[in-house]
């Protein structure tokens, strides 16, 4: 009997750590085996809506998961994909690498920060003063600069960002910034 339920267990625990892994592991694709599908919704009451599908060239399939996109012999980003496109739904990280070290990062969240998404082209997670952007997902354009404070905590990295609208604050995990920490 005790065989038994040891057996079980067993089962039970690599089940779940081989879930766990599958959801943490990083998939490397280099930036030309990529293709990038525009789908444009037009709509005579708002603006036009831009979805930007990636699909892998190989297989001919949508993105789906966490990779690393290789796009020179030193720089690489590392991004979120569901269905081929950037999984905003709550945050995505887009950390971009030189060489190993992270030197640009871009946030993006459709609940909370909406249509537009942080980029921050020269970051340093040792600087508590930072210069960024909010863009325009559907077209990547700069909508405005903005001014970020920047604060480590235990779990957690404040932000307090400010631009021309006003002031907001977003706490990030600070497990994204593994590089600086």
């Amino acid at each position: 009997m005790k065989n038994y339920i040891l057996g079980i267990f067993l089962v039970i625990y690599n089940f779940a750590f081989s879930q766990i892994k599958k959801d943490t592991d990083t998939i490397s694709l280099f930036f030309n085996e990529i293709i990038y599908k525009t789908d444009t919704i037009h709509s005579t009451r708002t603006k036009s809506i831009i979805t930007k599908k990636s699909i892998n060239k190989q297989y001919n399939k949508p993105l789906n998961g966490l990779y690393k996109v290789i796009t020179g012999n030193d720089t690489f980003f590392i991004t979120k994909y569901k269905e081929g496109l950037e999984d905003n739904k709550v945050f995505n990280y887009v950390k971009y690498y030189y060489k190993g070290k992270l030197f640009k990062i871009e946030v993006k969240g459709i609940q909370i920060i909406g249509t537009n998404y942080i980029s921050i082209p020269k970051y340093n997670c040792k600087n508590t003063t930072l210069q960024g952007n909010y863009i325009d997902i559907t077209n990547d354009k700069i909508v405005e600069p903005i001014k970020i404070k920047q604060r480590a905590r235990k779990k957690h990295i404040l932000w307090k960002i400010k631009s021309k609208n006003g002031t907001s604050c977003i706490r990030l995990n600070r497990k994204i910034f593994t590089d600086c920490y």
